[in-house]
């Protein structure tokens, strides 16, 4: 697994914690850090700020209008907005199940992208094993 890079600054506890969590993950083995570590930058960035605008919505969600009528905070569009950006990373960078289980089969080692189903099978049953032995 590659060094963790230090988080971006400025981030809360959670987020920090986040990005650790992410950097001691078997994910964090397919990072290429020229190529990806912006992205991921963003991802720990913008999951920081769909957390601090939880809070707020958390904490009001409803707000006074124009007119003083009882409207949904504008925050709930904003966390909606964020939480599509933040799926869209969280699969690409294998941190969720099915994206965990696309990066362990290896599609990519196959330059047409295809193995026989049952060596990607093999292979999959092979690095749990691998796994469970260095674990225990």
């Amino acid at each position: 697994m590659p060094p963790a890079p230090p988080p971006p600054t400025g981030l809360l506890k959670a987020a920090k914690d986040r990005w650790q969590a992410f950097w001691s993950s078997p994910s964090a083995d397919k990072v290429d850090l020229n190529a990806d570590l912006p992205r991921l930058v963003r991802w720990i960035q913008q999951s920081d700020e769909y957390d601090r605008a939880a809070k707020k919505v958390r904490g009001a969600h409803l707000v006074r209008g124009s007119m003083g009528q009882p409207v949904a905070n504008p925050l709930i569009g904003y966390l909606a907005t964020l939480d599509v950006q933040l799926a869209r990373a969280e699969t690409e960078f294998g941190m969720t199940p099915a994206a965990r289980q696309r990066l362990d089969i290896g599609l990519a080692d196959d330059p047409g992208g295809r193995k026989p189903e049952g060596d990607k099978i093999d292979e999959l049953r092979a690095r749990r094993a691998a796994r469970r032995g260095a674990a225990g």
